[in-house]
Parts: structure tokens; C-alpha cells; sequence
């Protein structure tokens, strides 16, 4: 008779490949995290770039205004003109 049974599969083999596996899992959710936090580094830093664009632009048309005030309500109609120009087609 058959004294050693030998079982569907081996429970400390399944153990070691499941502890693999969740170590793998650990290393992924880690390097996700990374990425993401990179990913949010590198839009606060665009954000705050447009913004400091955005602030020089301004102050570029202020001083042009203050500068030239004439030559910018031209500029201004000129541009409302093109504008209502396309818009109306």
C-alpha cells in the first residue's frame, strides 16, 4: 500500500511564493507612491510658474498702460474688432 501520500501541493512552497508576492506588491505600491509625489512636485512647480508668468504679464500691460495710454485703448479696440470679427461668422 501507498504509506506516503504526498499533498496536491506543497504548503511551504505556496508560502514562500505568496510572501514573494507581497513583497513584489510592497515594492510597486512604493515606487507608485514616488511617482506620484514627483508628479505632484513637478505640477505645484508648473503652477507656480504660470502664475509668476501671468503676474509679469500683468505688470507688463499695467506699465504699458500707465506708459501709453492711448496707444493701448488702440490696441484694445483693435483687438475687440478681431475678435468680434470672428466671432460673428
Amino acid at each position: 500500500m501507498n504509506e506516503h501520500v504526498k499533498p496536491a501541493f506543497d504548503i511551504e512552497a505556496l508560502q514562500a511564493q505568496l510572501e514573494a508576492l507581497r513583497k513584489d506588491i510592497e515594492g510597486l505600491a512604493g515606487t507608485l507612491g514616488a511617482g506620484a509625489e514627483h508628479a505632484r512636485a513637478r505640477m505645484a512647480d508648473a503652477s507656480e510658474s504660470a502664475r509668476a508668468q501671468m503676474r509679469q504679464g500683468e505688470e507688463m500691460i499695467e506699465h504699458a498702460a500707465r506708459t501709453r495710454p492711448l496707444l493701448t485703448i488702440l490696441v484694445a479696440a483693435a483687438i475687440g474688432f478681431i475678435l468680434g470679427a470672428l466671432v460673428s461668422r
